[in-house]
């Protein structure tokens, strides 16, 4: 849980690490537009096991618990790449309608989990300037 998932630039078939950490929307920039699709499935598919990791936090730590910050980030951070991509001015991604709708499902997901794992830091925002 120390670092959000990411895509990467660069990345060989032997060294994941030597790579450099880029968006999606970068991602999509670089690719050929026949890898889109699987581009934003595998995206999808990689928030959603997330969003599991944010029930199990939801459910097992207290709301203030630190623990909690860097699992809100990660999922708030990586649905706002999904979320760039989809509405981004690259071009039309030639997403099918369902993927597209399961995208915005697990966007939205992602934030309401987000502002669970992160709703402590409002309340320290709020507190600090009253």
């Amino acid at each position: 849980m120390l670092h959000t998932p990411t895509w990467v630039r660069g990345a060989g078939e032997s060294s994941y690490f030597g790579s450099d950490p880029v968006t999606l929307l970068q991602a999509l920039e670089e690719a050929p537009r026949s890898c889109y699709v699987s581009m934003v499935q595998a995206h999808v598919d990689v928030l959603t096991g997330w969003l599991a990791i944010g029930d199990d936090v939801i459910a097992n730590l207290a709301w203030d618990d630190p623990e909690r910050r860097g699992v809100g980030w990660s999922l708030l951070m990586f649905a706002a790449e999904l979320a760039g991509a989809l509405g981004s001015e690259l071009h039309d991604l030639g997403i099918p309608a369902e993927l597209e709708a399961k995208a915005n499902q697990v966007i939205a997901l992602a934030t309401l989990r987000a502002g669970a794992c992160l709703g402590h830091l409002a309340s320290d925002y709020w507190a600090s300037v009253a």
